[in-house]
């Protein structure tokens, strides 16, 4: 099994980034969110992005 590439979202509570998250998360087997950086929207869930 290959490891995981592990990924830093820029501005992940945006349009973009909640996009990308999703793309992400159906791609689980191949990719890991290590860093989501955020500047405003903080109350967003966070428990299923590692």
């Amino acid at each position: 099994m290959s490891a995981r590439t592990g990924v830093t979202i820029l501005g992940s509570t945006g349009s973009i980034g909640v996009s990308t998250l999703d793309v992400l998360q159906r791609h689980a087997d191949r990719f890991r969110v290590v860093a989501p950086v955020s500047y405003t929207h903080l109350t967003l869930p966070t428990s299923d992005l590692v």
